[in-house]
C-alpha cells in the first residue's frame, strides 16, 4: 500500500504541475469530485487540497475494496489540512508573494488548466482513452507558461514538490486516513 501511495502522492503533484503548464486535457463531461469545501480561503490552498484530493478517487476504484472502505475514502474531508498549508504557504511565502500566488490560482488561466487536469484524470478513471479535447486559449497558455517560469512559479513549484513539506504533510494525512479505513 505505501507504494501505491507514493505513486500516487508522485501522480497528484505531476498532475499538478502539468495542469499549471497546461499538458493535460480531455473532452469529458466527468469531473473529478473532490471533497475541498468553495469557503477554503485562499485559492491557492483550495488548489494544493483539489490536487490532492484527485488521488481519493483513484484509490476508491480498487475493485478489491469493500463498500465501506469506499465510503470511509468518500469521507476523507481534507478541509483539515487546510490551515496547516497555509501555515506552512505563510512560512515560505511572504504576504505580497501569497496575494499573487492567490490571484494567480484565481485567474481563469490557471481554472482552466486546473479543470483540465481534472477531467484528465477523470477519463482516466472511467477508462476513456487520452486525447486532446480540451484546448487552452493562447492567452491561457501564456499566462501559464510566464507563472510556471516566474521565480514565484519556481519557488511555488519547489514548495509543492513530492518531498516538499507541503506534499509531505499532507502525504502523511491522507496515508493515515487511508490505513484508518482499514486499506
Amino acid at each position: 500500500m505505501k507504494n501505491l501511495t507514493t505513486r500516487l502522492s508522485s501522480l497528484v503533484l505531476a498532475m499538478l504541475a502539468l495542469s499549471l503548464i497546461g499538458c493535460v486535457s480531455k473532452n469529458s463531461s466527468a469531473f473529478v469530485t473532490s471533497n475541498v469545501s468553495d469557503n477554503v480561503i485562499g485559492a491557492t490552498t483550495k488548489e494544493i487540497l483539489v490536487a490532492e484530493s484527485m488521488r481519493l478517487p483513484i484509490l476508491k476504484a480498487d475493485p478489491s475494496l469493500t463498500d465501506s472502505q469506499k465510503q470511509c475514502i468518500d469521507e476523507i474531508d481534507l478541509t483539515n489540512m487546510a490551515k496547516p498549508v497555509q501555515g506552512v504557504l505563510r512560512k515560505k511565502f511572504t504576504k505580497d508573494e501569497l496575494t499573487r500566488l492567490d490571484t494567480f490560482f484565481d485567474s481563469d488561466s490557471a481554472k482552466a488548466a486546473s479543470n483540465a487536469s481534472r477531467l484528465q484524470i477523470a477519463s482516466l478513471l472511467s477508462g476513456g482513452e487520452v486525447t486532446q479535447g480540451i484546448k487552452l486559449t493562447a492567452k491561457q497558455e501564456v499566462d501559464i507558461a510566464n507563472f510556471t517560469n516566474s521565480e514565484l512559479g519556481k519557488k511555488f513549484a519547489e514548495a509543492t514538490k513530492k518531498d516538499g513539506n507541503i506534499s509531505s504533510m499532507l502525504d502523511v494525512f491522507v496515508t493515515t486516513k487511508i490505513k484508518n479505513c482499514g486499506i
